[in-house]
């Protein structure tokens, strides 16, 4: 699954979706927030995300990439 955006609704989605077994890339303009999903944290502030993107950087959540790339 592609996920285009990688703010609260697409980070905590991709988190949602990879933490279930699917595999997922995610894609955003920011290379902030690509570099931070990529590095197993989460680009915004919400209470568990980072455990969340943690734990599914680890599993499924494949990669981010910077929208042009």
């Amino acid at each position: 699954m592609v996920i285009f955006g990688l703010d609260y609704v697409g980070c905590t989605a991709a988190g949602c979706i990879a933490s279930q077994g699917h595999h997922v890339i995610g894609i955003d303009v920011s290379q902030a927030k690509v570099d931070a999903i990529n590095a197993g944290r989460s680009p915004v502030h919400e209470p568990g995300l980072d455990a969340l993107i943690e734990t599914a950087r680890a599993r499924c959540l494949r990669r981010a990439r910077r929208c042009g790339d």
